[in-house]
């Protein structure tokens, strides 16, 4: 299932154009967007298109999926993370409210966290620290909450990329 993270790297070489995205409020399994990109020009070539299919991200267990929202409101209790759509598309927000272990499903940074396009918004109490995990379990990162100040996932090292995993509470 995680196997895509490998060919996100091809993303890297091009500027993506969204064609068309699922929109509204989601929850459950994927279902695959597509995207058209343009490869970059060399002064001896034209641009050439070719289409690719991106998962769309999701959380085992499910949580509210929102896509491109004009503002996104991280009510007081939530943790709400942002995942890129494509390329210089916009973002999925994911809000996390009750604690416990969240499977990442297609968490992909196409720029493997470089741009600051992975973070989340943390608006919970009581004293909490969420906790990143990688593919074999290990601790990529924590965070303690921080209301009103986006935090960066894996900042420089991955974005959600590396992430297979994360501990809300």
């Amino acid at each position: 299932m995680r196997d895509i993270r490998k060919a996100s790297g091809i993303a890297l070489t091009v500027v993506a154009l969204v064609i068309s995205v699922s929109s509204g409020t989601a929850t459950g399994s994927p279902a695959p967007v597509t995207r058209t990109h343009v490869a970059q020009a060399s002064a001896s070539t034209s641009a050439r298109a070719f289409t690719t299919t991106y998962p769309v991200p999701y959380t085992s267990p499910a949580v509210t999926r929102i896509t491109d929202p004009p503002a996104l409101n991280c009510n007081t209790g939530y943790l709400c993370a942002a995942v890129p759509t494509a390329p210089g598309g916009g973002f999925y927000w994911f809000k996390f409210y009750y604690c416990g272990l969240y499977h990442l499903n297609y968490f992909l940074d196409p720029n493997n966290g470089t741009t600051g396009d992975s973070f989340v918004d943390d608006f919970q109490t009581g004293g909490v620290t969420t906790i990143f995990y990688g593919s074999t379990g290990n601790i990529l990162q924590t965070m303690k909450p921080a209301a009103g100040i986006s935090q960066q996932v894996m900042r420089n090292k991955g974005g959600w990329n590396p992430v297979y995993s994360i501990r809300v509470c």
